[in-house]
């Protein structure tokens, strides 16, 4: 029973988590140097490039799969833990195909914490007594 309680709280700091990060973003974004803010802007051009379309699209497609796997998981469905684990996968390929990023400081502290809080999920997931309430052995 505790760790049910653990994992949820997990999930809805993983969640308060990216939606922070969101907003940090947004509105640090004026911090940044000049250089770096022009190029910021220059990115989301409306003559974007295919890779560009690419990474967007697959932005689309991870965010979308990591709000069902966020929900599946709360909900303890069978499919939560695989489709939690795609999203990330996801992530880092969207991440690796991105090109150069930047980010505030606030941004990327938020970011690493995130990814902290995704690991401990999946251990508890996977490694816990857990496991049984999602169907694996």
């Amino acid at each position: 029973m505790r760790n049910q309680r653990v994992l949820r709280m997990l999930i809805i700091t993983d969640i308060v988590l990216t939606v922070l990060l969101i907003i940090s973003e947004l509105a640090l974004q004026s911090t940044l140097p000049a250089p770096l803010r022009k190029w910021l802007d220059d990115w989301g051009e409306p003559s974007l490039s295919p890779i560009q379309m690419l990474v967007l699209a697959l932005f689309l497609v991870t965010i979308s799969v990591g709000m069902i796997a966020w929900i599946a998981l709360y909900n303890f469905w069978k499919y939560g833990p695989p489709l939690y684990v795609a999203a990330w996968i996801l992530s880092v390929i969207g991440t690796a195909l991105s090109g150069p990023s930047v980010m505030t400081s606030a941004g990327a502290t938020l970011e690493l914490l995130e990814t902290v809080v995704a690991g401990m999920i999946l251990g508890i997931v996977y490694f816990s007594d857990l496991r049984a309430r999602f169907g694996a052995p």
